[in-house]
């Protein structure tokens, strides 16, 4: 199965506008016209009052650079000037850019012990179910990320479509090791409060077999915290074994839908010399053999 038959998935934290904002913006778009995905998710997008956003304005740097145009599903919660250092009624969310359009979006704030920032995102667009997410940061807070990571199946359960011709996809900078109980959860390999659940982890199972590190302190943007590097960011994908399992004793196997094929990092080499954020992003290839009957 080639690339053709895929369908193509960035995430990728943004940042918000830290350091030099109109040059790593560059740096995105011309990541995005290199690895063409139809689906991207973000997070640290923030918005002025006007409720224009990061993603529209990358959005409409990618339409100038190569159209057709984007479009946006985007969700924000007020959030301290003197913390992000943006002005007051600014929003700080997440978003979902497809090629297609959004049929429908739907939000939830997740809880964390403080004044909420943190948030899960559904997009409907083209019939697949697309969300985006971002957890607690702190490395002392697995307790709330593992709060987070029930609350985010139990959203993408409640939206997904069961007749959607892919597995959902799941992008987000989760801030935390594949190794932490919130991803162990996420991946179908421990419990949490009596639930489970399965999502492919797609660098897991088709990247490099390198570690990985989405938290790089290669990265000139994150060497200033000198924190250890850890893989954080992820592409979560459904599980695709019930579009493949054959209905009866002998009847075909299926066509490999919503397996994940390949997966690679995004930034550790900048087109343009300048990182894209101070997190690597992830691209991700998701076996889609109906791709030719897109719109």
């Amino acid at each position: 199965m080639s690339a053709h038959d895929a369908l193509r998935v960035l995430q990728l934290n943004t940042w918000n506008v830290e350091g030099p904002w109109p040059q790593r913006l560059a740096e995105v778009v011309a990541q995005v016209l290199r690895l063409q995905p139809d689906v991207i998710c973000l997070q640290e997008v923030v918005s002025g009052p006007d409720g224009r956003s990061t993603a529209h304005i990358l959005a409409d740097e990618l339409v100038r650079a190569s159209p057709p145009a984007w479009h946006v599903a985007y969700a924000g919660t007020p959030y301290p000037e003197e913390v992000l250092g943006v002005p007051d009624g600014a929003l700080w969310g997440v978003a979902v850019l497809s090629r297609w359009p959004i049929e429908a979006q739907h939000s939830r704030l997740l809880q964390d012990g403080y004044p909420s920032m943190w948030l899960v995102l559904h997009a409907r667009t083209n019939g697949l179910d697309v969300f985006s997410t971002h957890l607690t940061p702190a490395q002392h807070d697995g307790v709330w990320r593992e709060r987070q990571v029930l609350e985010v199946d139990t959203f993408v359960r409640e939206h997904r479509n069961p007749g959607s011709p892919l597995p959902v996809i799941l992008g987000g900078d989760l801030n935390a090791a594949p190794e932490s109980s919130e991803i162990r959860f996420l991946t179908g390999l421990q419990s949490l409060e009596g639930r489970s659940t399965y999502y492919q982890d797609a660098w897991a199972v088709a990247g490099d077999g390198g570690p990985g590190h989405t938290w790089d302190p290669g990265n000139p943007f994150a060497a200033a915290l000198h924190l250890h590097p850890k893989r954080v960011d992820y592409v979560l994908v459904g599980d695709h074994f019930p579009l493949n399992a054959p209905s009866a004793p002998g009847a075909a196997p299926g066509d490999g839908t919503g397996k994940v094929l390949h997966c690679e990092l995004v930034g550790p080499n900048p087109i343009t010399g300048i990182n894209p954020s101070d997190h690597h992003g992830v691209f991700a290839l998701v076996a889609w053999p109906q791709v030719g009957r897109r719109e």
